[in-house]
């Protein structure tokens, strides 16, 4: 199918709905494939590993509980103003990516920022799909600086000493 001269790819989703897909929501999935599998080797399987290795008997091995969680959370940040700067887990993410995927149990780190407006970072630990709607508080105006008076100098009129007082 062809919108607006971009080809498109008609998909089911994980819910059995048709989602229009272009090569660039190809890109960014595959991109988001090749996080949680590099994530996996990199965390869990390193994490299973080291268990592994330390173990010294057949009953110690039998112990270790490999679990092949294939489930996921997913955290959205919408940010406002539009133009701010979104990062999760030290991604900058763009209005079409400000979604990650990772683990179950996930831990994110966030950070909304854009000039002029006072930067929120935090912390999410999450089970379960979540949305965080973020709207970001202008800068204070610095005040315009007052005039300084000296509280001792009392104005005097000024004369000139050349010039004689007339009665």
């Amino acid at each position: 199918m062809q919108a607006s001269g971009v080809q498109t790819y008609t998909w089911l989703s994980k819910d059995d709905i048709a989602v229009d897909l272009t090569p660039e929501d190809f890109g960014i999935l595959g991109a988001l494939i090749a996080d949680y599998k590099n994530r996996i080797w990199n965390e869990r399987y390193l994490n299973f590993k080291t268990k592994i290795e330390k173990a010294t008997t057949v009953s110690a091995l039998n112990n270790i509980n490999i679990s092949y969680d294939t489930a996921y959370v997913t955290l959205t940040v919408q940010a406002t103003p539009a133009e701010a700067k979104v990062t999760i887990n030290d991604v900058e993410r763009t209005q079409e990516t400000q979604m990650i995927f990772v683990g179950s149990k996930a831990t994110f780190n966030y950070k909304v920022e854009c000039e002029g407006y006072i930067t929120v970072e935090g912390t999410e630990k999450i089970k379960a799909d979540k949305a965080l709607e973020i709207t970001l508080e202008e800068e204070p105006k610095p005040e315009p600086e007052k005039p300084t008076t000296d509280e001792n100098t009392e104005e005097k009129p000024t004369t000139d000493e050349n010039t004689e007082e007339v009665m």
